[in-house]
């Protein structure tokens, strides 16, 4: 069976067992200074019930962008969502945000910020209340270590980075 959602215009999807997140990415404008519009909308789509049909029951709104359907994750109904920002002065933020859905609303409850000074994200790891990401300078062809940090979501209104590991090398997920 298939469903038509009309108005999301989504690039990339995150599904769980009951659960289908569409990703919409607005406009980006790059400039060599800046990038403006750096917001994703996350469409919920509960799919428990099949004889209810696809319903959209929630929006939300997080800074930044979403890389790939690996940088989210849902673990007892929260959805965990890994995003890059880049800064006005090329450098990048790696952010980590919390949303659980209510009343239609996909709303933060926590968030961890501008972890890893400046790098980008490369790649995400979810087991359940644990998160492991890996970052990195943008300059790919730059000698680097790419730190690992390990990040505590048991309390998912207030994300701890619990480690963080660097070795020589470049990672790739």
């Amino acid at each position: 069976d298939s469903e038509t959602l009309l108005g999301v215009e989504s690039n990339l999807v995150y599904a769980s067992a009951e659960t289908v997140y569409l990703v919409e990415h607005s406009t980006w404008l790059w400039s060599r200074q800046a990038i403006s519009g750096q917001e994703a909308e996350v469409y919920r789509v509960a799919v428990n019930d099949p004889s209810s049909g696809v319903v959209a029951d929630a929006m939300g709104v997080v800074e930044g962008w979403i890389q790939n359907s690996r940088m989210m994750d849902e673990y007892e109904g929260d959805l965990r969502v890994v995003t890059d920002v880049m800064i006005n002065d090329g450098t990048r933020s790696t952010n980590l945000h919390v949303l659980r859905p209510s009343d239609g609303r996909l709303t933060e409850i926590g968030s961890l910020l501008d972890l890893a000074d400046g790098q980008a994200v490369f790649a995400a790891y979810f087991s359940g209340p644990r998160a492991l990401l890996t970052t990195a300078e943008w300059e790919i062809l730059v000698p680097r270590n790419d730190p690992l940090h390990g990040i505590d979501l048991s309390d998912p209104t207030n994300p701890q980075e619990l480690s963080e590991l660097e070795i020589p090398g470049i990672s790739t997920h």
